[in-house]
């Protein structure tokens, strides 16, 4: 397991599993406080081959207390890939 948001210290961490796409595996949030649920800002950083634009997003999200949420495949498209996917947290409010 293998998380992406440690230098940040946040409650809630993305951790990737499982395999997905080409060549791709699964973004997870998980929520590491089994007592409380938080409001926690992801932000998604999408890249594509054929392109030197790269789009960036936040997405807010509610993870709920001891939760596990499937954000989705760090690779899109066909073979090949056409979209690589990189996630990470951002912000987090205890509700």
């Amino acid at each position: 397991m293998k998380t992406t948001d440690e230098k940040q210290k946040f409650t809630n961490v993305i951790i990737k599993e499982g395999r997905c796409g080409f060549h791709g595996v699964y973004d997870f949030l998980v929520n590491t406080d089994k007592h409380s649920s938080y409001k926690v800002t992801v932000r998604t950083v999408v890249k594509t081959p054929t392109s030197t634009v790269t789009e960036e997003f936040d997405k807010v999200i509610i993870s709920n207390a001891g939760g596990k949420l499937n954000l989705g495949c760090t690779k899109g498209g066909s073979i090949p890939a056409s979209a690589e996917y990189s996630r990470r947290v951002v912000g987090e409010v205890k509700l």
